[in-house]
């Protein structure tokens, strides 16, 4: 693969990552990642590690009902890495929408799977719709 071919890779998969939350397809997410993948979201909270873990963690946002419009922004790319500027509506079942800013790290191993995904957000990144 050429490095063109590996970037254009990296930014197809995080726009699948990206359409997974707008179809809920928590398992084309899971296929995302290496087995041993890590989710850190938003970063300094307890990471989440291992598919299982993953999906179980997915499983519980999506028991919550709200719907999901991510629309990403940027990525960058370097090597195996991308920098990722994104925006999510999140349009919950009760209660006003949201526009969260989202800036992720995400790292890819050999396979171009997901080895680790962290978020940073925080307060300042949440605005209601209205």
């Amino acid at each position: 693969m050429t490095v063109g071919d590996v970037r254009q890779a990296i930014i197809d998969r995080v726009e699948r990552y990206f359409d997974s939350w707008r179809t809920g397809d928590i398992e084309a997410r899971r296929r995302l990642f290496s087995p041993h993948g890590v989710l850190e979201d938003p970063v300094g909270s307890p990471p989440i590690e291992g598919s299982a873990a993953l999906e179980a963690h997915w499983r519980h946002i999506a028991s919550d009902g709200a719907s999901f419009e991510p629309q990403l922004r940027r990525a960058i790319v370097a090597g195996h890495e991308a920098l990722v500027l994104g925006l999510v509506k999140v349009l919950p079942t009760h209660g006003p929408a949201e526009i969260i800013e989202i800036h992720a790290t995400v790292e890819f191993d050999r396979a171009l799977e997901i080895r680790r995904l962290r978020f940073f957000h925080d307060d300042t990144c949440t605005h209601v719709v209205s």
